[in-house]
């Protein structure tokens, strides 16, 4: 168990930052994520008269969610080779009535980093949310980053994003730079955005200050203490 969510405020999030960031999301992806805040609901209304409250919640395998190319990833400049991204959600989850909120048992959103000119030159990483700890395998920080490579397993470098509305957010900033920090600044991007920025700086504080507080003990080495499993998923 990793992190729980409010589905609404899921729904809410995705719509919000579809609307705001439309010029930075290809057009079909934008269809591909109301469909993705769709699906979410009608898992949700199912779990509700079942007694199975398991369920997965993902994006299409022929419909990731695409990031319009951009020049603009290494700063202010616009020379660079033109890169595009697509982004994949497979959450395994569990409704939990009595909260009416969602646990994630185990989730990863995944990024594939394109050259848009030689699409054979990819970068892939992805984004892991699941309980951790090291008994019996490896050791996995319960919310880290993995890339793909010739070893895929390492490094797992522990993170604090891990929402995938925060991801999507992210995968955007990272590929269009200093674009993407104008846009931010206007106020119709602002006012499409409503309250995606004030939740999203909480569920960043909520997983900063859940290390934080982990590596207060004085019992191990600091690393380790980041792989032990999270003993109550975190309400992000």
């Amino acid at each position: 168990m990793s992190f729980t969510f409010a589905y609404k405020q899921m729904q809410d999030d995705l719509a919000d930052l579809s609307s705001a960031a439309a010029t930075f999301i290809e057009k079909h992806s934008l269809s591909h994520l109301r469909e993705l805040a769709t699906d979410l609901e009608n898992a949700i209304a199912r779990a509700r008269k079942e007694a199975n409250k398991n369920f997965v919640w993902k994006t299409k395998s022929d419909a990731p969610i695409r990031i319009c190319p951009s020049r603009n990833w290494k700063g202010r400049t616009n020379d660079f080779d033109l890169l595009h991204a697509e982004i994949s959600i497979d959450f395994d989850c569990t409704y939990l009535p009595l909260t009416d909120r969602v646990r994630v048992n185990s989730g990863v959103t995944v990024v594939t980093v394109v050259d848009s000119g030689d699409v054979a030159k990819r970068k892939i990483f992805h984004f892991d949310a699941e309980e951790g700890g090291s008994e019996g395998r490896s050791g996995h920080p319960p919310l880290h980053m993995q890339f793909s490579g010739f070893v895929n397993d390492i490094p797992r470098l522990p993170c604090i994003v891990v929402h995938p509305a925060d991801v999507i957010n992210f995968v955007i900033f990272e590929l269009h730079q200093s674009h993407w920090r104008k846009h931010i600044t206007e106020s119709k991007t602002r006012t499409k955005l409503r309250k995606f920025p004030s939740r999203q700086r909480e569920r960043l504080r909520t997983v900063a200050q859940n290390w934080a507080d982990a590596l207060k003990d004085t019992s191990d080495h600091g690393l380790a203490i980041l792989q032990r499993k999270i003993p109550a998923p975190m309400d992000l």
